[in-house]
């Protein structure tokens, strides 16, 4: 037995006895959240969240961004692959010289140029590495986008049919207490009844309208959110199929392990590691580039046809070894290095940062956990001994022992102590998933 089922039936043990077939609708409400599916037609997280992840705008942005730096890093690759260079041009030439004859001529000239790269001082090695990582730090910034997503729409889910039974729990709260304050005001008409016990009963009912009212603005909000993580409401609140939290193999066995687990899979402590690891590499590509000479392997294939008066066809072959080094007088050079090294000193105090800010989520993420399971058994057994009171309640009402006002308090906290409950039940799923995305390992085939 879950320990979903568990909370429930603590609940049941107190109740089905004492207030008959519709405390037995509305546990079976309650009932719902712990135990098996409703009917095939019905609509389950496990069906619902595919085509969020995999339509959704923010996943579908990750993903052109991750290749997006696929073909980035396949571009830097070209630095080490030979350049061929073609220049042609068709034209006329006059020269008009003082010593000799002038001349007039067609002329055309075709330049085939390849250049190869020999050594750049690891230049083009550290903007080749720079994009690798880069490449990785976005999938990991992916991987983040996807569980927070996974996590969003759980949350939506989950919380939307909180609401919905919350709502269901108020309206057959206020409309028992609505009952028994018309019984109490039929009595009072009669003569036999107190007009004190009316007053105090219209007291409770305004107090149920408000949770009421309150229970039916939240399943609004709900609505919104649902809608936008999902992109439109589900066909009918009551096909929502319960959702029984992650198995709890799953999650780790102590707060030790949870920070283990994210030290390795957290995808946000991945990309901010890797965005170090990248601008350490364009240190390197910077220094080569900004301080050190280029060289090459250059052959020239050059056609000319009456070229400098010079007629007839004309050609010339070249291999060398050329070394290419550009240095501004300002030494603006070293400015260059000094900010990519300052770049790679944020780069690495924004990764020690964000490790401890996921140090303190999971420790966070697990202390609620811990908490919500303590709170729902807590809360279970405050619906059984509400349960219990009601049973007794009635039992002396019928011996004129106990007052109208007692069995409306006792029926409405009955009411909420359900409520709570379920609601706390709710609780410990979502911070169980929570978890799970804090660390870095809610994936769809966690969903249950």
């Amino acid at each position: 037995m879950t320990e979903g089922t568990q909370i429930v039936v603590l609940i049941l043990q107190g109740s089905l006895g004492v207030i008959g077939i519709k405390r037995l609708c509305l546990s079976g409400v309650v009932l719902g959240l712990a135990l098996g599916p409703l009917p095939a037609m019905a609509e389950s997280l496990q069906t619902l969240l595919p085509p969020v992840v995999q339509n959704h705008d923010r996943l579908a942005a990750a993903r052109a961004s991750v290749n997006a730096a696929e073909h980035r890093a396949r571009e830097t690759l070209g630095a080490w692959f030979p350049t061929l260079s073609l220049d042609a041009n068709y034209g006329f030439e006059e020269q008009v010289r003082p010593n000799a004859d002038n001349t007039e001529l067609d002329v055309w000239e075709l330049d085939v140029t390849l250049t190869q790269l020999l050594w750049d001082f690891g230049a083009s090695n550290g903007e080749i590495e720079a994009a690798r990582l880069a490449m990785g730090q976005s999938k990991a910034l992916y991987d983040a986008a996807r569980q927070q997503l996974i996590l969003e729409a759980a949350q939506a889910y989950v919380n939307l049919l909180r609401s919905a039974r919350i709502l269901d729990i108020a309206q057959q709260s206020e409309a028992n207490v609505r009952r028994q304050t018309g019984l109490e005001q039929t009595r009072v008409d009669r003569g036999s009844g107190l007009t004190t016990d009316v007053l105090q009963a219209k007291t409770q009912l305004a107090g149920a309208e408000a949770r009421r009212i309150q229970a039916e603005g939240a399943l609004e909000i709900s609505r919104n959110r649902f809608k936008a993580v999902y992109g439109a409401l589900p066909g009918a609140l009551a096909d929502l199929t319960p959702v029984a939290g992650p198995d709890p193999s799953a999650l780790p066995p102590s707060l030790d392990d949870a920070m283990t687990m994210a030290e390795d899979a957290n995808p946000t402590l991945r990309a901010a590691k890797l965005a170090a690891a990248v601008q350490r590499q364009v240190v390197r590509a910077t220094r080569g580039n900004a301080l050190f000479p280029t060289i090459q392997l250059v052959g020239e294939n050059i056609h000319k046809n009456n070229v400098d008066s010079v007629k007839g066809h004309k050609i010339e072959n070249t291999i060398k070894v050329q070394a290419s080094w550009d240095i501004n007088l300002g030494l603006t050079a070293i400015n260059t290095l000094r900010a990519a090294q300052s770049d790679a000193v944020s780069a690495d105090r924004n990764f020690a940062d964000t490790r401890n800010q996921v140090e303190e989520k999971v420790r966070n993420a697990w202390q609620n956990l811990q908490t919500f399971k303590a709170n729902a058994r807590i809360l279970s057994n405050q619906a059984n001994i509400a349960g219990e009171f009601l049973d007794l309640a009635r039992r002396e009402r019928q011996l004129g022992q106990r007052s109208l006002i007692d069995l409306l308090s006792g029926e409405t906290a009955l009411f909420n102590a359900q409520a709570d409950a379920y609601s706390a039940k709710a609780d410990v799923i979502l911070a169980s998933y929570n978890l799970m995305s804090i660390i870095g390992t809610l994936e769809l085939d966690q969903i249950n």
